[in-house]
């Protein structure tokens, strides 16, 4: 049932004398370069919404990372414990061994026999490799979960900022509970249609389905579509466009990748002084990261649906985006 449920009437309106993006009528899709120019000063314009929605979804999934990871390896100590071997004892030789002490291998091996006694080496891999996987596995499995969710509920907000105009934080989180079932329900039908060929004839199908499926979630909240509507449409609207979507999205995606290195080495000495630090830094960036993609993407798609070159009939625009004034890549966005 979640398959067919369709967008509650609370799609955010798209403001008369602030538009989020203007919709190009006869010039075609505008080039990479205006793409990223225009979604950049869409994120400047509303960079207040934008940045306290990264800090809270970036707190959140830092925060259950962080906890994840110190229950998972408290678990795995009381199992090491557990089996007769000093914890603290294999940490100490582990940091020798690492400095360049060699004596320390050889210590450790002798910890080793000593904790497993006459233990073959297999069966002690054995045991400690059960043990990790028993270990992992439910945090794995808990954090995937939460990832999922967190994604879900961050789209829905950014999508409220961008196809809405919407400036205040508080207003664009209200909308997220009305938006996060059909856009799970969305994203859920979109990862079946691209990867469910995978074990049949492996990965082509999903690098050519993907790109065409990046126009649903404007067309699920702007045209109040259903979810299975919303992929066909968006397939049949992208007739065409590949090339332009996956090419443009790359691109994107390495310029996001380059400056996540820079981040990272930065959240790096950072972790120094503490790994939650660190681990802060890093969630927070990529919720940016996210809110810049998904700006950007809203910005791609609405120009691909202004100009189609398949012969779909398009859902006539909202009367206020209709009046809206056009945005160039050199004209500031006006603050409403």
């Amino acid at each position: 049932m979640l398959l067919s449920l369709p967008v509650k009437p609370v799609t955010p309106t798209l403001c008369a004398t602030s538009p989020p993006f203007s919709m190009p009528t006869s010039t075609g899709p505008v080039r990479l370069g205006q793409l990223l120019s225009m979604s950049y000063a869409f994120v400047t314009a509303y960079w207040r919404p934008i940045l306290i929605g990264a800090v809270v979804f970036g707190t959140i999934g830092a925060f259950v990372q962080g906890a994840v990871q110190t229950h998972a390896a408290t678990k795995f100590g009381g199992m090491i414990e557990g089996m007769g071997m000093n914890l603290e004892r294999m940490e100490e030789l582990s940091e020798r061994m690492q400095a360049g002490d060699e004596s320390a291998a050889g210590e450790f091996e002798d910890l080793m026999e000593n904790s497993f006694g006459g233990v073959t080496e297999t069966e002690m891999q054995k045991t400690i490799g059960m043990g990790m996987v028993t270990t992992m596995l439910p945090n794995i499995g808990l954090m995937f979960l939460v990832s999922i969710i967190l994604t879900v509920l961050a789209s829905a907000y950014y999508y409220m900022i961008t196809l809405g105009a919407v400036k205040d934080p508080v207003k664009a989180a209200s909308g997220i509970p009305k938006l996060f079932l059909p856009l799970l329900g969305l994203h859920v039908w979109i990862f079946l249609r691209s990867f469910i060929w995978i074990p049949i004839i492996g990965l082509i199908p999903a690098i050519i389905l993907c790109p065409r499926f990046v126009l649903a979630p404007v067309i699920l909240i702007q045209e109040k579509k259903g979810i299975m509507q919303s992929v066909t449409e968006s397939y049949k609207r992208t007739t065409g466009y590949w090339g332009k979507i996956a090419g443009n999205i790359i691109v994107m995606a390495l310029c996001a990748f380059a400056l996540g290195i820079v981040v990272g080495i930065i959240s790096g000495l950072l972790g120094n002084i503490s790994p939650y630090i660190s681990l802060w830094i890093n969630s927070v960036f990529q919720y940016l990261v996210f809110a810049y993609a998904t700006v950007f993407v809203v910005q791609l798609s609405l120009t691909i649906m202004s100009n189609p070159l398949s012969t779909v009939p398009m859902a006539p625009l909202a009367p206020a985006a209709a009046k809206a004034p056009q945005i160039s890549a050199t004209k500031k966005i006006k603050k409403t």
